[in-house]
């Protein structure tokens, strides 16, 4: 049997390393019981063989862009979060928002942040999460620039505020998106 074939990184198009195909985990079982058909424990032990030799690389591979990018937002959501409801009392004249806004949205960016880290640390809910996070994080910018250009309700420092975070979220909508266009690439 040849050699696997490599992806630029090094890994197969299952993502395993050493890299076999189905396909040809499939030929090499075939071939071994073709040129041995009565010994069925030769069977086995190729395909136990096969199958040994193709063990997953932890965070490793297409993925690792959107994981790290989605905890790292889960990180600054979190302790984000953990501010406004903590400071709520003392930022909200500084900021010019009602103190319930402040710990409604702290609350909100902590559970996000959980989220965050469930799904980012599933291969289930990595795809599906990552779009929804890069969707709720371009709507935060969205809605930040609409908030700091057609309204009053901010204070000057309150601007300058939501202006470094939204910008701080525009990158990791940025970073998520590439990540899962990285992860889509390889299949």
């Amino acid at each position: 049997m040849n050699s696997p074939p490599r992806s630029r990184n090094g890994q197969g198009e299952l993502g395993v390393y050493p890299a076999l195909s189905t396909s040809q985990v499939v030929e090499s079982l075939r071939v071994t019981a073709d040129t041995d058909q009565n010994d069925q424990s030769g069977v086995r032990m190729a395909a136990v063989r096969e199958i040994v030799k193709t063990r997953p690389v932890p965070d490793e591979g297409p993925g690792r862009l959107l994981k790290t990018a989605m905890m790292e937002n889960s990180l600054v959501s979190g302790i984000s979060g953990l501010v406004l409801v903590a400071g709520a009392s003392g930022l909200d004249t500084w900021l010019g928002v009602n103190v319930w806004v402040l710990v409604g949205a702290g609350v909100g960016l902590i559970a996000f942040g959980a989220v965050l880290i469930w799904w980012s640390r599933s291969s289930k809910w990595l795809r599906l999460g990552g779009r929804i996070a890069v969707v709720g994080d371009t709507a935060w910018v969205v809605g930040a620039v609409l908030l700091i250009a057609f309204t009053d309700v901010l204070t000057g420092s309150g601007e300058v505020a939501l202006a470094g975070v939204t910008v701080i979220v525009a990158g990791f909508a940025t970073a998520q998106w590439i990540g899962l266009r990285r992860l889509d690439e390889a299949g």
